[in-house]
Formats: structure tokens, sequence, C-alpha cells
């Protein structure tokens, strides 16, 4: 339950990310790129639940940190920080302590404020919580994309048998709501001939 960080350079050794002094908070997951970020595991009296804060990755300074609340109680939710989608922009995964399945998406700011929760509407998508290694690792997501302010996220298969087709939903990431979504499928049978070589 802490992190060590090295320079890559020469192997150096930089500083160690261990419990915060005050609620309960160890690392559980680390994300990198243009920034350092770490998703934190914190345990009160009542519950657990995360955060996730940006780390200076020369000094270990904490830029900000940051917590889900009730908007109405302004209590922090029982709720963890999972996979991070991208790293900036700041697009990441988040589920109640006890049901990974219970989640949602949110963007954040540069400082660390709520940007924008995604809502997907009628749409149905796939958690991440499994991605990979056994789960493991904050940036291993298949299927999403950020850029140029949206979010892109695939659907997720219909039915027992994962068979069918999926699309492709784009998220605004200032307002959470989606922006396009695809039109009816083309069949090949709508176009007027077909490459050579091709069925």
């Amino acid at each position: 339950m802490s992190a060590d960080t090295y320079q890559v350079s020469d192997g150096k050794p930089l500083f160690e990310l261990g419990e915060e002094k005050t609620g309960g908070c160890t690392p559980n997951d680390v994300a990198g790129g243009k920034k350092l970020l770490v998703l934190d595991w914190c345990l009160n009296e009542i519950t657990t639940y995360g955060q996730i804060k940006e780390v200076d990755p020369k000094s270990g300074e904490i830029k900000w940190r940051y917590r889900l609340t009730d908007k109405k109680t302004k209590k922090t939710m029982a709720w963890k920080f999972n996979k991070v989608y991208s790293v900036d922009p700041l697009v990441v995964s988040v589920h109640e302590s006890k049901d990974q399945f219970n989640w949602s998406v949110i963007a954040l700011k540069p400082n660390g404020k709520l940007r924008s929760t995604i809502n997907g509407g009628k749409y149905k998508f796939e958690p991440c919580a499994g991605s990979g290694d056994s789960g493991r690792g904050a940036q291993n997501c298949d299927g999403d994309l950020v850029g140029k302010g949206l979010f892109y996220l695939t659907t997720k298969l219909a039915g027992e048998d994962l068979i069918g087709r999926t699309e492709i939903v784009a998220f605004d990431l200032d307002t959470g709501k989606v922006k396009w979504r695809p039109g009816p499928r083309t069949s090949a049978r709508s176009f007027p001939w077909r490459p050579k070589g091709r069925p």
C-alpha cells in the first residue's frame, strides 16, 4: 500500500508515497503520461472510499485531490476510482465501493475540479473493471478514445452470447451529454458497385 518513484534516466530514488496523515488514504494504483496521477483507497470508521490526486513527479508534492461527494450533504461518497481513460484531459471511471458494476465516468478539469459526469442515457456500456491483467493497471481499458473535447466509447454487446454489433458514442466533455451517435448502418446492398476482389 505504498508507491516508490525513481528517475528513469539513472534509477535514482525520488520519493515514496505512503499513507496520508489524515483520512487513511494509501496508493492503490497510478497513471502516467503528461501528468502523474495516484488513485488512493481510503478507510475511515464507517466505510471505504477513493480519491484521485495529481502528484509532482519530481518533488512528490500533491497538487490537488478529488473525492466524489454527495451534492446535497457534501459528504464523501463510498465510491472508488477505477480506470483512467485519459490523463490529459482527465477522464476516469468510478464505481461504488461494494459494487464495481454500479459505475460511471467523470471528467475533471486540470485543477482537479469536476468538469462533467458522462451521461450514457439509453446506451449500455461494458465496465472496464476486469480489463487486462485480472483487472490490474489503471490504463488498460479497450474501446475508448479521448480527443478534441470528446470522449468516445463503444457500446456493450447485446445478449448473453455477446454477439451483434457495437456502436461508437461521442460525449461532450464539458457537458457529459451525447454529442453524436451513429446513424443507421448502410448495408452492402445499398452500393451500386462492389470493389473487385471483394465479396
